[in-house]
């Protein structure tokens, strides 16, 4: 049971450090839409996302209620409309030297967008009551009306096996974009989950497994993912000229062509390496299934606990 206690407040920790951090750089991005500020406040969420998905599989008392909740995700769909945006416009400096072109248009699009984006952002902040997030309380008040036989070990171990399981099968089916999207947001997901067990579990089976492999893998996702969504940004914008814009300024055309072999690229070998993670994260389950979170001392030390 006190072993329980422990995993119970090491997950009430890590939410509360990422609602902390959410609340940071959401003010530094109200003040001044600096750009690694929207980012890590982007990434604050997406594990406070990942928290409350783990929340569904396990007995595990709320400190975000659902206006909360919904006012995380707005913000995090609006910042993620500009994060894009302000990705594409640094892919396109980059192209603008390899294929010697200004690209004037593309780039006062982009230009104009952003404007729109950040106004849209700046509204959304400034309707966000502050005052509907609360100090968090202590983790005794939390945690005091859970029962001490929620195993809050063998549910977040299940939890990660059925990550696992939708990993699996994306992994045969990457020949639509759609799927790899979904694997990239799996991938995520999955490392912020072994990341949470590997600090607050340091001494467990899980330390050791190598979260770099996984961390290389969903980052060339990503670099892919900006690709994807350059190309979409750039089909719609060229769709939008007149008939015989591409004649006139073919350099968008081979910029179309440009991204395509990037994408290729990042996804080539992904499915054989993330098989192989995958294949490494079972054989530690199957080595090691009963104390995958616990350390040999803390088993010891407790021979007559009861999960």
């Amino acid at each position: 049971m006190e072993n329980n206690n422990l995993n119970n407040l090491a997950i009430y920790q890590f939410l509360e450090t990422q609602l902390q951090l959410f609340k940071g750089h959401f003010l530094i991005t109200q003040a001044s839409m600096d750009e690694e500020a929207i980012h890590q406040m982007r990434v604050a969420i997406k594990r406070i996302r990942t928290i409350q998905k783990l929340k569904k599989h396990i007995h595990f008392p709320t400190i975000i209620d659902d206006d909360q909740y919904s006012s995380i995700k707005t913000i995090f769909t609006v910042s993620g409309n500009l994060r894009d945006l302000q990705i594409q416009q640094i892919l396109l400096k980059g192209y603008m030297k390899v294929l010697k072109s200004p690209f004037t248009h593309l780039s006062g699009y982009l230009s104009s967008q952003e404007k729109v984006l950040t106004e849209k952002l700046n509204t959304t902040i400034s309707q966000t009551d502050f005052s509907s997030f609360p100090e968090i309380p202590e983790p005794e008040e939390s945690l005091s009306g859970l029962e001490d036989t929620s195993d809050l070990r063998l549910q977040s171990i299940d939890f990660l096996k059925k990550k696992l399981e939708k990993i699996f099968k994306l992994i045969y089916i990457l020949d639509q974009d759609e799927h790899v999207h979904d694997l990239r947001k799996q991938v995520k997901q999955l490392f912020f989950i072994l990341q949470f067990l590997y600090n607050h579990f340091p001494e467990s089976a899980i330390s050791d497994f190598n979260l770099g492999n996984i961390k290389n893998v969903g980052e060339r996702i990503g670099d892919w993912n900006d690709r994807d969504m350059f190309l979409v940004m750039l089909n719609n914008f060229i769709a939008r000229q007149p008939g015989n814009f591409l004649f006139a300024n073919a350099e968008y055309k081979i910029l179309n062509y440009l991204i395509d072999y990037e994408k290729q690229n990042f996804l080539s070998g992904i499915a054989v390496d993330m098989y192989l993670e995958l294949a490494k994260l079972n054989v530690i389950f199957e080595n090691d299934p009963d104390n995958f979170l616990y350390s040999e001392s803390t088993v010891e030390t407790n021979p007559g606990s009861q999960d």
